[in-house]
């Protein structure tokens, strides 16, 4: 136990060492979000907000599916990750870590990650973005399955940048 403790305070010096003077002209980010490649289940949308500094970004995201299988789904996560930006800015990588909640019949856990590719429009804040989620989901209890289930989804982003 005495080792974990000492890895998780090395960890977090890193990631305060790492947080420190990371200077960007535009910081904060909003987007909007949604899952194309399950339009054949219904419309789905979400929103969410990032804090990008040079390396490390943090970010909250609403989202939901009014009518998944007669149910709607919604959920809230909140993302820690690390970022890489192209030397003029018009390029972003990032991948991330974010756990959270699902609402559906209830509440249920949400673990996973992010990865994925923004591009800025050039001369305005405007950027247009793709990538993928992989999450550990546990609303199988809806249909009786007590085991959580692993769920990949990709997604298309437009957003504004200030």
């Amino acid at each position: 136990m005495k080792k974990i403790n000492k890895v998780l305070i090395i960890v977090f010096l890193v990631l305060g060492h790492i947080s420190q003077a990371q200077d960007r002209e535009q910081k904060f980010a909003a987007y909007t979000i949604t899952d194309p490649f399950a339009y054949n289940d219904g419309f789905n949308i979400g929103v969410g907000i990032e804090y990008q500094m040079n390396y490390m970004y943090f970010g909250a995201q609403a989202f939901t599916f009014p009518d998944l299988n007669g149910i709607t789904y919604s959920h809230f996560i909140g993302t820690i990750g690390f970022n890489i930006h192209s030397y003029n800015g018009t390029l972003r990588g990032y991948a991330g870590l974010n756990g959270g909640t699902i609402i559906r019949n209830g509440n249920h856990a949400l673990v996973g990650g992010e990865a994925g590719i923004d591009f800025k429009i050039p001369r305005t804040n405007l950027y247009i973005g793709t990538g993928a989620t992989y999450h550990l989901r546990g609303d199988s209890k809806i249909w009786g399955n007590e085991t959580a289930y692993w769920r990949f989804n990709g997604f298309i982003k437009i957003g504004v940048k200030w």
